[in-house]
């Protein structure tokens, strides 16, 4: 079962085979995982939710079955609102 089947069942109270999984990393975590795991580190994305947006690569690699995404600032724009 794929990650989109899994969180499809589970929204729809049916029983995946596991439980999905969602987990977040800090950067200092996810730069040293990224070596173990020979998985290209991404650098943080100054967004909202930073810590998830910015390591979708490992986090699927980890088994992560959603991932979070978040607003970012516009390049060159104002940032206090």
């Amino acid at each position: 079962m794929n990650s989109k089947e899994r969180a499809t069942l589970t929204l729809n109270h049916k029983e995946p085979d596991r439980p999905p999984v969602f987990a977040t990393l800090t950067p200092q975590m996810a730069k040293k995982l990224s070596m173990s795991l020979q998985v290209p580190f991404e650098k943080p994305i100054d967004s909202l939710l930073s810590t998830r947006i910015s390591h979708m690569d490992l986090l699927t690699t980890l088994g992560n079955d959603f991932i979070a995404i978040a607003a970012v600032y516009p390049k060159g724009g104002d940032n206090h609102a």
